[in-house]
């Protein structure tokens, strides 16, 4: 037998509570604390309240059960419903800002999934738990910092929603951890889930202030996929008109000009082509190279609009239905990726395979432009090199330019 470690008042029963009462409030300050002094550099702004508002059930089931709270004792009877309540609409607000990104049927699978352990949980509660209260009821406690009253006294609305909360939960903390985005928030998710609401033992309580400040870490910026991908109808998007749009004028237009101006111009001198034929319009200069290059057709536009200057290049002959494959602009690692360098900012949407018989030159080219986007025919590719056009340069405008409109046939 080994006696017990620290000075006496530490070792007795009234001792231990109050270091554990006391480590407990500590650990648990330093979460609103890291929330409002990161508030204003947490990002991105959807999921920056997903922290307070799991802060929301927390305080309340302290504030209901007073200082002892944070040593594990339990919330009286009557303020169930209300913690209750909390911890339903807190899982709802979470899934709803988190909002993890998976494909739609992954996300179906987890969401079956959690139906299931959800509506099993539900069973067991109301035809199993009176025979099993004995083993489990101090691990519910532990979970939900209340003690769980018999079926018999609950309104089966009220024992529904319970369930109906921790099937949002569920489905958060799975489908996160499931995300190669969204995996650390989550573990840090995971971690409040397990440790409960019961604060029943200091490392509960320790592994509860650490998936709170992990969640909140997972929001300051340099934090791994801190900001959100585009949605992947985002391509889409982009073809809708403009002009609906309430967006300002983009800032050093004329600058932008001059430079893409000078490209085409160098281009055209690089392959002995006629200077590009520029047209003056109230939204500024249209520049157009068009030749050919080998029998090959290729059609090189760059226009101005008010969100700023959008440059299109057109390579052969484009098919009227679906393309082969598509690079659509994503950040992450979901769906399917080229085996380049531009996996970390675009994803592959149709045959994988048709992409790697191209060759790395117009993938190279379109490392520099994080928001373009291409789309490949039999007999041709266009190209659509978005809105961020820093890293223009004529090499990039010539290895896509140049490519053959239609790739090598596979080797056998």
């Amino acid at each position: 037998h080994l006696a017990p470690l620290g000075p006496d008042w530490l070792t007795t029963t009234v001792g231990e509570r109050a270091l554990s009462t006391m480590g407990a409030g500590m650990l648990l300050l330093s979460w609103p604390l890291a929330i409002g002094l990161f508030w204003k550099v947490m990002g991105p702004s959807q999921r920056r309240p997903i922290p307070l508002v799991l802060l929301v059930p927390v305080i309340l089931r302290v504030a209901l059960a007073g200082p002892g709270g944070l040593a594990g004792e339990l919330v009286a009877d009557a303020a169930i419903f209300w913690l209750g309540a909390a911890m339903v609409v807190a899982s709802l607000a979470t899934l709803t800002l988190l909002r993890p990104r998976l494909d739609i049927w992954v996300m179906i699978v987890v969401g079956v999934i959690c139906l299931m352990g959800s509506m099993f949980f539900y069973y067991f509660y109301e035809h199993g738990f009176g025979e099993l209260e004995d083993g489990l009821g101090g691990l519910l406690q532990s979970l939900f910092g209340f003690s769980v009253p018999y079926p018999s006294y609950v309104d089966d609305v009220k024992s529904a929603a319970l369930m109906m909360g921790l099937f949002f939960m569920f489905v958060t903390v799975y489908s996160a951890l499931v995300s190669g985005e969204d995996r650390i928030r989550g573990v840090s998710l995971g971690l409040m889930l397990v440790a409960g609401l019961g604060l029943s033992s200091p490392h509960l309580a320790l592994m509860l202030g650490v998936g709170a400040l992990l969640l909140i870490e997972t929001l300051l910026p340099g934090a791994p996929h801190r900001d959100l991908a585009p949605s992947p109808y985002a391509y889409e998007l982009e073809n809708i008109d403009r002009d609906l749009e309430d967006v300002p004028v983009a800032e050093d237009a004329h600058a932008a000009a001059v430079a893409i101006r000078a490209c085409f111009e160098s281009l055209a001198e690089r392959l002995h082509l006629p200077a590009p034929t520029i047209v003056e319009t109230e939204a500024g200069p249209m520049l157009d190279l068009r030749h050919e290059l080998d029998g090959v057709p290729f059609d090189l536009r760059a226009r101005a609009e008010r969100t700023g200057p959008r440059i299109d290049l057109s390579v052969g002959l484009l098919g009227r239905e679906s393309p082969v494959f598509e690079l659509v602009a994503d950040p992450g690692d979901r769906g399917q990726r080229p085996a380049h360098l531009l996996a970390r900012s675009h994803r592959i949407v149709g045959d994988a395979r048709a992409l790697e018989r191209y060759g790395d030159a117009p993938l190279d080219a379109m490392t520099s432009f994080r928001s373009a986007s291409l789309r490949a025919w039999d007999g041709g590719v266009q190209v659509e090199l978005g809105r961020d056009l820093a890293g223009l340069r004529v090499d990039d405008l010539e290895a896509l330019a140049c490519r053959p409109s239609q790739p090598p046939p596979p080797q056998s």
